[in-house]
């Protein structure tokens, strides 16, 4: 089958080793780790019990890297020991639990139960550390977060509780501190908070509004609720949005800006775009940062570091075809904002 083979290969935090998933053709789904040499790639587990659905990788937080296994909908954890390679938590409700982000050394995730559907949840990797984050979708219903930012000691997302529609929404790590931040389309009607990123004292996402504003670019003060501004002076609207990075102080993503705006085969393009962010100031470039081709960010293989960590560079994938993702370049973009091809 196509989905043979090595996959989610991920860092074991605090160590010099990786684990990966390896699939075989009607065998038990494995669990190995490597410290990068022949010796030091060994067998960690057998997922093996009954009624084992596929295993995903997810993130690594605090001392662990985090696995997502459906079918039981159960979220483990590995330290890459066979001791240390334990469940978290199994949920009653269908699907698989999403590792999503670290948040203060604890796994911010989502996880569905019968009670109270996909809710967001914390843990530091313990059954009795593992917590609801609240039913932010009161009863059965589905907050569905996604769209993740960490700024100013809390962690900001994207949900849904059905009355406001798909918002922005922070949390501290507790339930008492998770809340609705800004309702920037008021009512049931989505205005959804997508490029989440904090830089000089603001919240800055990409959202829609009843004035028509639809994909700008808005701030909030990340400790006061509602109090959501729109960034002046933008001309024209994004109508899809993705993929965000900082790099040096400038926002990347990838968007879709006025379906008038075709690719090669006449179908509406998207590319990467930039907003350049200031304490006091944010410029919204809509002149596509790769022109030709679509292109997008590409967060799989964002990470370049120096030395003390900082980003320097990511890279972006330049596709061939507006239409199919077969055949792509490969650009990389340096904090100095040259642009070099691979």
């Amino acid at each position: 089958p196509s989905d043979d083979g090595v996959q989610g290969v991920l860092r074991v935090p605090n160590t010099s080793t990786a684990v990966f998933i390896v699939r075989r053709t009607s065998q038990p789904i494995e669990l190995w780790v490597t410290d990068g040499t022949v010796m030091g790639t060994t067998l960690v587990k057998v997922f093996d019990e009954a009624g084992s659905g596929p295993v995903y990788t997810g993130v690594a937080s605090g001392n662990f890297a985090y696995l997502s296994q459906s079918g039981q909908n159960r979220l483990w954890r590995t330290d890459g020991t066979a001791a240390g390679t334990v469940i978290v938590k199994t949920f009653d409700g269908s699907g698989t639990p999403a590792a999503e982000f670290d948040f203060n050394g604890k796994l911010f995730f989502t996880a569905n139960t019968t009670a109270n559907g996909i809710e967001p949840w914390l843990t530091d990797g313990t059954t009795a550390g593992t917590v609801a984050l609240g039913d932010l979708r009161s009863g059965t219903g589905a907050s569905r977060p996604y769209n993740y930012g960490v700024y100013a000691g809390r962690l900001f997302f994207s949900a849904d509780d059905g009355v406001h529609g798909r918002e922005l929404w922070s949390t501290t790590g507790t339930a008492a501190g998770t809340r609705l931040h800004a309702d920037t389309q008021p009512g049931i009607t989505d205005g959804y908070a997508e490029a989440i990123v904090g830089r000089g004292g603001r919240l800055y996402y990409i959202a829609y509004n009843a004035a028509g504003d639809a994909g700008s670019l808005w701030y909030v003060n990340p400790s006061t609720v509602g109090s959501q501004i729109k960034v002046a002076g933008q001309v024209g609207t994004f109508t899809q949005f993705w993929d965000q990075q900082l790099l040096d102080g400038v926002l990347y993503f990838t968007g879709r800006i006025d379906e008038t705006i075709t690719g090669s085969e006449g179908v509406p393009a998207y590319n990467v775009y930039s907003v350049t962010l200031a304490a006091a100031t944010a410029t919204l470039t809509k002149t596509p940062v790769v022109t030709g081709k679509r292109a997008a960010v590409s967060p799989s293989w964002r990470t370049a570091y120096s030395p003390d960590r900082a980003v320097t560079s990511y890279v972006i994938r330049v596709y061939k075809s507006s239409t199919s993702r077969s055949a792509y370049k490969v650009k990389i973009v340096s904090a100095s904002l040259r642009t070099t091809t691979v």
